[in-house]
């Protein structure tokens, strides 16, 4: 997964310019124990997808899921019956 990252990013920038941000609804999640905060998150979102939505989960790091699995299933499910 990590060794095509720098090429998946290629293809994604090239996806992008060529057909425009995506107009599936998005939500972009982060934890505060993450390397990344809400601006950061919503802004990488952004690059690709239009009306982005961002979450916050208090506690957890960059593998959410993981270490909260409850709270995110409560937050994904609530965003999937919002969009």
């Amino acid at each position: 997964m990590y060794r095509t990252f720098e090429a998946d990013g290629k293809m994604n920038n090239e996806w992008a310019e060529k057909n425009g941000k995506s107009t599936v609804p998005c939500m972009a999640l982060w934890g505060g124990k993450s390397f990344a905060d809400e601006q950061t998150a919503q802004s990488m979102a952004e690059q690709y997808y239009q009306g982005v939505q961002c979450d916050f989960v208090e506690g957890s790091g960059h593998w959410i899921a993981e270490e909260k699995p409850s709270v995110f299933v409560e937050k994904v499910l609530k965003w999937v019956e919002r969009n």
